[in-house]
Parts: structure tokens; sequence; C-alpha cells
């Protein structure tokens, strides 16, 4: 879509002309040949997978009739479908049948922004990050130029522990983006009780990017601030050495 070709006032719409539904097997209806032969068809030209033309499906009594033209169909209703008995090959997406998914026309329309706006984002963050004790793992993420006018931009991650784990400033023009990685040091200590220590175990990394306005002054980014659960699988033996230290003196 070429943007000279669209005026400030204009508008655009983006439709589609008809939705489809996905034949999954769990939601098949089998229709037999003696079916179709007793309504004087055959099963290619009748069986349309999403309705029936000429006879109603014995197996979906609750299938919708709709009188098209000088002949009838038998439309399916919610996911399910016809399948052609000992078919063996079926198309994976099908039109036709009775359902939001295929009844409903989607459609957006679009105005073209023309006053600047600074907006950034991050993208891909994990909901949870997996690690053995006293391994690495890479906090993978992206930041995003969401706006129409170029930025500055500060990434910072910090563990649980107050550990700064990334601090990253960069530069983005409108409709870019950039690829970061921080590595978490998977710490666990445990209590007395055999329970983790929360001074000394990581159990979260904070995520917190800023970037300029347009004036050129800093701010927090819309949602720019989040909290990344940190699963920590302890060693299976440990050496507890504090016990031992009683016998240095022997």
């Amino acid at each position: 879509m070429h943007l000279k070709r669209i005026g400030p006032d204009d508008l655009v719409v983006l439709t589609s002309d008809h939705g489809f539904k996905e034949l999954l097997h769990g939601d098949a209806v089998t229709v037999t040949e003696a079916e179709a032969k007793n309504a004087g068809k055959s099963m290619e030209e009748s069986i349309r997978w999403r309705y029936i033309e000429g006879f109603p499906p014995a197996a979906m009594p609750e299938a919708v009739k709709v009188p098209i033209g000088i002949g009838t169909s038998w439309m399916a209703v919610g996911r399910r479908w016809f399948m052609r008995q000992g078919t063996k090959a079926t198309p994976r997406y099908s039109h036709g049948g009775l359902s939001l998914a295929e009844v409903v026309v989607p459609g957006v329309v679009l105005r073209r922004v023309t006053e600047k706006s600074a907006r950034a984002e991050m993208l891909g963050l994990p909901i949870v990050l997996q690690a053995n004790e006293d391994a690495t793992v890479d906090l993978q993420f992206t930041v995003r130029n969401t706006g129409n006018c170029e930025i500055e931009f500060e990434v910072s991650v910090v563990d649980n522990l107050g550990q700064e784990l990334l601090r990253k400033p960069g530069h983005l023009a409108p409709a870019t983006s950039a690829k970061l990685s921080a590595t978490v040091l998977a710490k666990y200590r445990e209590t007395p009780a055999r329970e983790p220590d929360p001074t000394g175990t990581v159990s979260a990394v904070t995520v917190r990017l800023r970037h300029t306005e347009l004036e050129g002054a800093w701010r927090e980014a819309l949602d720019g601030r989040a909290s990344i659960p940190v699963r920590i699988t302890p060693k299976t033996v440990k050496f507890e050495t504090d016990a031992l230290k009683g016998f240095d003196d022997v």
C-alpha cells in the first residue's frame, strides 16, 4: 500500500469476502455413500465438507436446511463438518457452514497518522525463566519503535538480589527493532529448613524500558516494566562444608 496515494483525511477499509473453518478430524461427521445414492447424487458432487447439496445428513439431524435457487443445502453447525465415507484425503480448510468464523465478514478501518508520536515497547519477553542451580540462562527480547519518529531508548535488567544484568542504551528509527539479551545466573541458597533463602536465591528479574519523547525528555515506556519469574531446579546432591569445620582443630 503506497502512502503517497493515501491523504491525511482518507479512510482505508480492509475486509474479506468470507471466513473459513479448519477441518479437524475429531469434528468429522461421516456421510455414507448409500445416502448419496438414495438421493440420486454422487458423493463428490453433493458432499462439500461444510455443507451437503440435495439431501439431509442422517448423522447430523440439526444441520440447517437452506434453500438455494432450485435446490436445497444442509449446512454444518459450529466446528463440525461432513466427511465422505471411505475418503482418505480432505482439505485442511473449507468455506461454508454456519459459524461466526464464516458468516461474520471481518473488516477494519484505517486512517493515516499524520501527527508525530514517540512510542516504544518490549516484545517477546518469556513468561518464566527456568534454569538449573548455578547455571546461566539468556533472557532474550526485542525493543521496537512503534511510533513514527526517531527515539533514544535505554533498557535495564536487574534481578531480585539487586544485581544489574544489563543496561543498554540505543537509537531506533521508526518501525525498527533491537534484539537484546541478558544473562541470568541461577543462584540458589537454602535455609537450614531446606527452603529457598530469599536473600541468596534469584527468583525474578525486572526489565525496564524508557525512551525519549518528541521534545527529548525521557519517560518510561507504556508497559515499560515487566517482572519475569525465575524457577531454579536445585542440585540433587549438596555438600554441607560448615558441619566439618569442627574437625579442623583435631
